[in-house]
């Protein structure tokens, strides 16, 4: 039998059940290369993610064909999982550091640059300029990018990232916990991952050092994951931008994060 799985904004994703086995079937959203998405790269990188015991095992996947077929993890995701806040903080900022951990030397893996990112998001929404959504972001690319450009930290420290570490895609299960979805996974700043779990749970100060003192690096520099926290929310308003006319009702979200955006270029004046 087939079921639907439910949870997923950009793919549309199955159960397969097989005598005794149960499968996770991921049919490619048809926008992939307008989200950036490098199918090839998630399989290689999903093949080395669950290697290292992060992630449900691939069985087969097909950038051509348009799916993928995984190992279905049981369990339930760890927002819903009966942890404390407390302990659901500290198993992501491990699970998170197990994953920057991995070695992908030998590995051909595109590297994220925020920056060149956000302008391939631009001319995305270009495409789309007589959206409602798309006319009023285009009011911003400009002073955005500008903002952006000037305030952006290199740093010299890359890993693999998953690029996506919002809790949904943590389950929790009796083996462990686990991350799925690796389709924006590449090489980039471990920042990266802690900053989009931090202001997707929007953690207050005391959560926050909780769970950088989990991921367990004392080098990090505050101000660098500061600048970073505003990169993701910028390229998450991008991507809701440019999925805007393909879901129902993502205004209120476009908005909140605007709203984000706007107060730092306030902050300049």
């Amino acid at each position: 039998p087939v079921k639907p799985l439910s949870g997923g904004l950009t793919n549309q994703c199955f159960l397969l059940e097989d005598c005794n086995n149960r499968y996770a079937l991921r049919l490619f959203a048809d926008n992939s290369d307008e989200l950036g998405i490098n199918r090839t790269a998630e399989k290689t990188i999903s093949l080395l993610a669950a290697h290292a015991g992060v992630a449900p095992r691939l069985m087969y996947s097909s950038a051509s064909e348009h799916y993928s077929v995984s190992h279905f993890q049981e369990g339930v995701t760890l927002e819903c999982s009966n942890k404390s806040q407390h302990q659901k903080i500290e198993a992501a900022a491990i699970l998170i550091r197990q994953v920057h951990d991995i070695d992908c030397q030998h590995h051909v893996i595109p590297t994220l640059n925020i920056l060149d990112k956000a302008e391939y998001y631009w001319s995305v929404i270009g495409q789309y300029k007589e959206h409602p959504e798309s006319i009023n972001a285009l009011n911003y690319r400009a002073p955005l990018q500008k903002y952006f450009k000037q305030n952006h930290i290199a740093t010299s420290r890359q890993t693999l990232c998953h690029n996506d570490t919002i809790i949904n895609n943590f389950i929790s299960s009796s083996k462990g916990t686990f991350l799925i979805d690796w389709e924006y996974a590449s090489l980039g700043t471990p920042l990266f991952d802690l900053a989009i779990f931090i202001t997707s749970e929007q953690l207050n100060s005391q959560e926050e050092s909780r769970f950088l003192a989990a991921y367990g690096d004392k080098s990090l520099s505050t101000t660098e994951l500061n600048s970073v926290k505003n990169e993701v929310i910028y390229l998450e308003w991008l991507w809701w931008v440019i999925q805007s006319h393909r879901l129902e009702s993502p205004s209120f979200k476009i908005q909140s994060l605007e709203q984000r955006l706007l107060a730092l270029l306030s902050s300049t004046h």
